[in-house]
This record gives structure tokens, C-alpha cells and sequence, in this order.
């Protein structure tokens, strides 16, 4: 009986999760972890709290990360028996941060006394602590979710960024717990629901007051950008991986597609994906197609932001980001510095290098040295490559170094059309609310769009398809610095010091107990 009661409830809180996160609307995130709360704080076998935490952790990634398996087998390049097992792989470890919450959690209980309400803070407190803390492929978490929403409360990622966002929606748990199984009278369901609202309501009017005070910002300049979504399928990929000409048909496709924006619009800027022009380029490199590109955007008077290839000085290839002025090549260029494992590296190659011969198909890419802003037509970019855009710290850091303007260039065709491009979509957005910083992100396949400072999404591609559109992006010649871009890690801190105290609140309460029974 005990054992189907942990599985149903396990079972119960990773449908929740995992049907809360993008793309579906987060409708059960205020009350996601009440089943396996529920249980753990009846339990008393650490293996049981560890094990129904693996479950709901296996159950919520398999549900909105199951694209995984096609990242696997296109982008990895290997088949889809050993695809499937990765994606069984990745299920088992990518939030171990929730059964890694309930074990410390058992093994505090069993050293410390603490009645219901301190259990389930100590429980809230060792997840929102843990999850940013855990690292894992894709990080993600709840706060992503509320910029999806129709209400203006994401605006509060301004101070507490989206990590903040999302450990205020563990704690709310706990009074979506009180309503479920009230614990005391002072606690009854009435009284949890009208503390809910309240903080629901306190939350909301404070995005809505950063919402204003966003769009009273003073933009004094304006950049008029021109995105280039081509469309360029998987397989083209990998043929041009093997053949010259297919390279050729890449970059003249995009050419095109761009000669058509210029002589439509004229934008200051034209924007093209992460590796869109598929060969070497660089104000040292002489390959024909690297003077065929320049020789044309000269011709055409485009000035170009685009990704592409660059020769490391170890010999390696980069996965960058080059700045091309009508023609010229403007310092620096920028290369990718966070490189997804298994598809541009293999991890434990550098300590066991004849792995790469196992794994051939797998690239062996040069990380880049971190952030860093490149000034083009006047204008502070500060660049990200694909999921470069889902670590805050990293953009952060961009803003701290003076970007006036985010870029992120992406290829999302190897990860399937329905849930990924819309994750990492959102996911990414999220930075420019973080730091008040407009952010273009133009993509292979979708979504490409911009989003403004003060939050304002504009139009979005679709997703496989050619598109073009051309924007005006409004900026501060001096932006802000955000008070979560200036302190980034107060959250993880006031959670720390949370933990702390509960957990000399809890000793200390079982000294006392202890006492008690001694004196009886």
C-alpha cells in the first residue's frame, strides 16, 4: 500500500511539473510539488523520499524535454536505438536536484526536530536553493513559464531574475499545500487561499509598476534591423559537411534572401543565424567563399552580424559569431563559449582523448573566453550563440561589460518542431527583462523575433519557414544596470541564510525535545 502511495503521488507531482512548462501555460505550478511533499513528510526511509523524488524528476523531464531524443540522434548523429537510451539517460539525471532536495531533507529530519510548517520550508528551501545550483544539459525552471502569461508579474525578474521567480512559486507550494491538507486551525483553507491571492496580487502590481516604469526608460538611439531566416533543413547540413557545393547554395540562398530585405528596407544591420554562412570566415582567412561573401556585401552595401565558422589558435574549430562592414571585418569576432556536450564536445575528452575515435560524427569544437562586446555601427552588441542565452550569468556579465544591445543567433533544427523551439524561445527572451537590454534573436528555422527592454514581444517567426522581417529597435546609449544584474547571487545567499536558520531553529528544537523526554 505504502509503496503504490509513493508512486501515485511521484507519479502525480512530474505530470504536473512537466505539463506546467512550456509550452503548455503552467497551470499547476502553484500546487506541482504538494503529492510528493505529501509523502515525504509521512516517510521515514531516506531510500523511499530519495527514490519517489527520481520518479517525479523522471516523469516531468520526460514530458517536456522528450526532444532530447532527437537532439540525439541529428545533432549527435547517432542512431536511434542508442538515441532512445540517451534520452532514458537524461530522464534519470537532468533535475536530480529534486530526489538530491528530498535525501538531505530525510537526513535532516531524522538529526533535527521540526514540526509541519518548518518541514515544509526546509523542503521549499532545499529545492530552490538546489535547482539553479545542480547543473544539468538544459537548465530550466519555473519562472520561465510566467512570461507566457498575459499579466505583467515576469517584470519582477528585473530584481530577482527568473531564478527568483521561480523559487517564490516553490514556496507558494506551501500554502497550495495548507489548502489541500490544512495542518491547524490558525492554517485552514481560507485562510492559506487568502494569503495566496494576497501574494498573487502584491506580485502582479509589482511587475505592473516595473512594466511602466520600463517603458518611461529614455531610448535615445535606434538601430534598424533586418533578421534572415532561411530555413536551411538538417539534411542540407550535413551535406554541406561533405560537399562544396552545398556550401555555395547556403550562403547564396541567405545572399538572396538578403538582397531582397536591402532593397526593400535598408536596415542598418542584417542578422543571420548561428552558423549560417558554413565555412571559415575571418579577416585572416582567404578561402573563396569568405571573399566571394565580402566581395558581395560590399557590392550590396550590407553591413552583416552572422554565425559561421573561425579557426581557433589551437588549430580547432570555433563555433562564432563574425561582424562584417560592407565588406570589412570588424574586431572581435565571438566565439561560443558554453558548447553543448555531445554535439560540439564529448565530455571527458580532453582527459581521454581517444574517445573522440569512438564518436567521430561528434564535433570537437574550441570553447570561446566568455563574454564580450564587439562595437558595430556605433553600437555596444553583446552576443550569445544558441544556449548561451539560457545561463543569466552570462548575460549579466554582458551587461556589466556595457552591451547595449543583446544578440542571439540559433539553429534549432535539431531539436524538433513542437516543444524546444518554443522553450528556448522564452528561456532566452528571458534575459532582456533581466537586464533591461533589447535582444534580436534570429534562428535557422524559427522562432526568430525581437524583444524590447521594456518586455514588448514583437513579431515572431514561423517555424519552418523562409521569413524576413525588419525591425526598429529603440535603446539606451546608457542603460541601466539592473539590481539583479548587479546582484545575481543576493537570491542564492537569502536562501542559504534561510537554510541556516532552520536548520539551527531545528537542532536547537531537538535539544529541547530531547531534554524533555530526559527529564520525564
Amino acid at each position: 500500500m505504502l509503496k503504490n502511495k509513493m508512486f501515485t503521488y511521484s507519479i502525480l507531482s512530474g505530470i504536473f511539473i512537466g505539463t506546467s512548462f512550456i509550452p503548455f501555460p503552467p497551470w499547476a505550478s502553484l500546487f506541482a510539488f504538494v503529492p510528493l511533499w505529501h509523502f515525504w513528510q509521512s516517510e521515514t526511509s531516506l531510500k523511499k523520499i530519495f527514490w519517489s523524488g527520481w520518479i517525479t524528476q523522471f516523469i516531468l523531464t520526460l514530458i517536456g524535454f522528450n526532444w532530447i531524443i532527437i537532439t540525439i540522434h541529428d545533432f549527435g548523429g547517432l542512431p536511434w536505438p542508442v538515441a532512445f537510451l540517451g534520452l532514458l539517460a537524461f530522464c534519470s539525471f537532468a533535475t536530480i536536484y529534486i530526489p538530491m532536495a528530498g535525501l538531505i531533507y530525510g537526513l535532516l529530519k531524522q538529526k533535527a526536530h521540526f514540526n509541519s510548517m518548518q518541514s515544509l520550508l526546509l523542503i521549499a528551501t532545499l529545492l530552490a536553493l538546489l535547482e539553479p545550483l545542480v547543473k544539468t544539459i538544459f537548465p530550466w525552471n519555473f519562472g520561465y513559464t510566467t512570461i507566457t502569461l498575459p499579466l505583467p508579474t515576469f517584470h519582477i525578474a528585473e530584481w530577482i531574475g527568473f531564478e527568483g521567480i521561480s523559487s517564490i512559486i516553490i514556496f507558494l507550494n506551501i500554502l497550495s499545500y495548507f489548502i489541500i491538507f490544512p495542518i491547524s486551525k490558525s492554517f485552514n483553507r481560507a485562510f492559506s487561499s487568502l494569503c495566496l491571492i494576497f501574494i498573487l496580487c502584491i506580485l502582479t502590481a509589482t511587475g505592473y509598476f516595473l512594466k511602466i516604469s520600463a517603458h518611461k526608460t529614455n531610448m535615445d538611439k535606434s538601430l534598424s534591423v533586418g533578421i534572415v531566416q532561411a530555413n536551411i533543413g538538417n539534411l542540407q547540413e550535413q551535406a554541406n559537411l561533405h560537399g562544396f557545393r552545398y556550401k555555395s547554395i547556403i550562403i547564396n540562398k541567405y545572399l538572396n534572401l538578403s538582397k531582397e530585405v536591402q532593397k526593400s528596407h535598408d536596415p542598418d544591420i542584417l542578422i543571420w543565424p548561428e552558423t549560417a554562412a558554413p565555412v571559415k570566415l575571418g579577416p585572416y582567412t582567404s578561402n573563396p567563399y569568405s571573399i566571394n561573401l565580402t566581395k558581395e556585401l560590399k557590392k550590396l552595401n550590407i553591413s552583416l552580424i552572422t554565425g559561421t565558422y573561425t579557426r581557433a589558435d589551437t588549430g580547432q574549430t570555433a563555433n562564432s559569431v563574425v561582424f562584417i562592414d560592407k565588406g570589412e571585418f570588424i574586431s572581435p569576432n565571438y566565439s561560443k563559449t558554453h558548447l553543448l556536450a555531445f554535439g560540439e564536445y564529448i565530455p571527458g575528452s580532453k582527459l581521454y582523448p581517444k574517445v573522440k575515435t569512438f564518436l567521430p560524427q561528434i564535433s570537437d569544437f574550441k570553447a570561446g573566453n566568455g563574454p564580450q562586446i564587439t562595437n558595430f555601427k556605433n553600437t555596444n552588441f553583446g552576443v550569445q550563440i544558441c544556449y548561451e542565452s539560457l545561463f543569466p550569468r552570462f548575460s549579466t556579465k554582458l551587461a556589466k561589460l556595457g552591451a547595449e544591445v543583446i544578440v542571439n543567433v540559433t539553429n534549432d533544427s535539431w531539436y524538433g518542431i513542437y516543444m524546444e523551439p518554443k522553450q528556448h524561445l522564452y528561456m532566452t527572451l528571458a534575459r532582456a527583462i533581466e537586464t533591461r537590454r533589447p535582444l534580436i534573436r534570429s534562428t535557422n528555422t524559427g522562432i526568430s523575433t525581437v524583444i524590447l527592454s521594456n518586455g514588448e514581444i514583437l513579431e515572431q517567426s514561423p517555424t519552418r519557414s523562409i521569413w524576413t522581417s525588419v525591425f526598429d529597435v529603440p535603446y539606451s546609449s546608457a542603460p541601466k544596470i539592473t539590481f539583479y544584474t548587479k546582484y545575481t547571487n543576493l537570491g542564492f545567499y537569502i536562501k542559504f541564510l534561510l537554510l541556516l536558520l532552520l536548520l539551527v531553529y531545528g537542532f536547537k528544537q531537538r535539544k529541547i525535545h530531547e531534554t524533555k523526554k530526559l527529564n520525564k
